[in-house]
């Protein structure tokens, strides 16, 4: 193998792992949201494996928050008001800016239900991310989510069957 086709192999690692931070910390989010404390304490673990120790983190006007415990009280208080959330990402695009930094831009849609069979609120936005490669592989450093719109709306729940 020649030592281009290596790099292009470790790029593409590389942004593996940087997408994959976007999607555990969606995951943590509703794990921290659900009000379960076993998913609670898994949705907080995860987000020690997505941030760094000392990550600078934020939504909108909020202060800004460091390290993943700091930020995973400030989501757990915020999504308390809900019955359920789910995040999902989509567009992820990774832009490797140095052998060891990136930044991310994620595009997202959050549903939080009030109560089931409520009002839902509905947010689009964009995370803008900067990551570190360590030791123990890539961590978010810098994380900031802009709220493109939002909405409440009256919904039906799905059935369970």
């Amino acid at each position: 193998m020649s030592d281009n086709q290596s790099n292009q192999i470790e790029q593409l690692m590389d942004e593996a792992e940087l997408r994959r931070l976007t999607t555990n910390y969606a995951i943590a989010t509703d794990a921290l949201g659900s009000g379960d404390p076993d998913r609670q304490v898994s949705g907080r673990a995860l987000y020690h494996k997505v941030f760094a120790p000392d990550a600078r983190v934020s939504a909108g006007e909020s202060e800004q928050f460091i390290g993943p415990d700091a930020w995973a009280d400030y989501v757990t208080k915020a999504l308390e008001t809900f019955s359920t959330t789910q995040h999902l990402v989509g567009t992820i695009d990774v832009e490797l800016t140095g052998k060891d930094s990136a930044r991310i831009a994620t595009y997202l849609s959050a549903t939080h239900e009030y109560e089931p069979r409520g009002t839902l609120w509905i947010v689009l936005g964009t995370y803008d991310d900067e990551a570190t490669k360590t030791e123990s592989g890539w961590l978010i450093t810098k994380r900031h989510l802009s709220m493109t719109s939002s909405e409440e709306r009256a919904h039906d729940a799905a059935s369970a069957q």
